[in-house]
């Protein structure tokens, strides 16, 4: 406690909780950074039928003084005879692979032998090192389609440097669109890059729409032509720019509409043709037996 702290933090934690270990790293860390005033009570469950600690943390972070020394957290004393696996929780919007491994090393299968004088490490020692790195970050967002209101499962997505004109598209990523609630997700580097549909099938049925643009002339439109008025198609193609510039992860809103003509073709219809009709011919009477 530091009486003159001019920002005082009480937290009440459940010691046997799974929050409990994340949080109080995070505590001490603003205790020793910004000088905060900090009161943690304990207020465990009065009935526990299990052991509801099933795993160890550590909170890694620069520390101040170390100049380059790559933080690093250490686990000691561990249970022998278990199969332990070691993972890192990390921001939604960061790529983080393990980087610095022993080859006969399993982070998925973790065990000591339980003669405590046995080694229990790498080399023959009692330590066992595993390093990782931050790959990139994840560019991830939402797309429907104003044509049924629903996501375009299956639409493939392209990521690439801004282009002007028609140059060969340089992509650094694609995914697809999934069908639950439109997500799509793609990793990429800090910079700005342009989401465009996938040339083939999803740039021939859809356009990509200017959401503020699309609902502007909608508005105009209704106001013309009644409730019922639609908004004319645009011709030209969207193409949004997203920069990531950031380690916060950010939901990012992608707005489709199917070309005209094609309101009725299937994206995952095989032929090509209208997938709706295609299926019900092929069916026939059986089909609604």
């Amino acid at each position: 406690l530091r009486g003159d702290a001019p920002l005082s933090i009480t937290a009440i934690l459940d010691p046997l909780s799974t929050a409990a270990p994340r949080m109080l790293p995070a505590l001490q860390m603003l205790r020793d950074s910004l000088g905060v005033r900090l009161r943690v009570l304990m207020m465990p469950r009065l009935v526990v039928t299990e052991l509801p600690r099933k795993a160890f943390h550590r909170f890694v972070m620069p520390q101040a003084g170390e100049g380059g020394a790559l933080p690093a957290g250490s686990f000691a004393r561990l249970p022998r005879g278990l199969v332990l696996t070691v993972g890192i929780d990390a921001p939604e919007a960061w790529d983080v692979q393990t980087s610095a491994v022993n080859g006969e090393v399993d982070v998925d299968n973790l065990r000591c032998p339980e003669n405590p004088k046995a080694p229990c490490g790498t080399d023959g020692g009692d330590a066992t090192s595993i390093g990782y790195s931050l790959n990139g970050l994840l560019l991830s967002g939402q797309c429907y389609s104003y044509t049924d209101g629903m996501p375009p499962n299956g639409l493939q997505l392209v990521l690439a440097p801004p282009q002007q004109g028609d140059v060969p598209l340089a992509r650094i990523a694609d995914t697809l669109v999934m069908q639950n609630l439109g997500y799509w997700q793609m990793k990429a580097r800090p910079g700005a890059w342009e989401l465009r549909l996938a040339p083939g099938r999803a740039s021939t049925l859809f356009v990509a729409v200017n959401q503020t643009r699309y609902e502007e002339e909608l508005e105009a439109a209704k106001g013309e032509g009644g409730a019922g008025g639609e908004a004319p198609p645009q011709e030209e193609e969207y193409r949004p720019v997203y920069v990531v510039n950031s380690f916060e992860d950010k939901v990012h809103m992608l707005r489709v509409r199917k070309r005209p003509g094609f309101e009725h073709v299937s994206l995952l219809s095989a032929q090509g043709g209208d997938g709706d009709e295609e299926e019900e011919a092929a069916t026939g009477v059986f089909g609604g037996l």
